[in-house]
């Protein structure tokens, strides 16, 4: 939580795209199942915490989570994030599950960890084979009708 977590880098390209997101007026936010303390170190070392609207850690709520899904309940709440233009961007199954469950479309990140969580049920799925992807993806659905 004090060391490890300073070892932490980005894939290339992030900080560029996170922030032609955020010039889109874009609401960003972190869901994380890892505790508050290190997610929020990670995030400052690497220069990205200024780009997201909330950071959102199992113990980082009064009442603590023990599944993304509430997280995610508690972000669409606490935001009024509506559901037919709210993506979730994950890795795996809890993040595709944490926006079926809160009526979120769905973006599989593939480069990432990769976990095959792609659910034909949900909303929408795309996927990402790499961060540099998401522009197209994200801004071509915040732009449909």
């Amino acid at each position: 939580d004090s060391k490890g977590c300073l070892l932490s880098a980005t894939y290339p390209g992030v900080v560029e795209m996170l922030r032609t997101l955020h010039r889109h007026d874009l609401q960003l936010f972190v869901l994380t199942n890892k505790p508050a303390i290190p997610t929020i170190r990670i995030l400052k070392h690497v220069h990205l915490a200024d780009f997201f609207s909330d950071i959102v850690s199992p113990d980082s709520t009064f009442s603590p989570f023990t599944e993304k899904t509430q997280g995610a309940l508690l972000l669409r709440e606490r935001f009024g994030l509506d559901p037919t233009s709210t993506v979730v961007v994950g890795d795996g199954a809890d993040d595709a599950q944490s926006a079926a469950a809160n009526g979120f479309s769905f973006i599989l990140a593939e480069y990432g960890y990769g976990a095959q969580a792609a659910d034909p049920g949900l909303t929408k799925v795309a996927a990402l084979r790499s961060f540099f992807d998401i522009e197209q993806i994200v801004l071509s659905e915040t732009s449909s009708p």
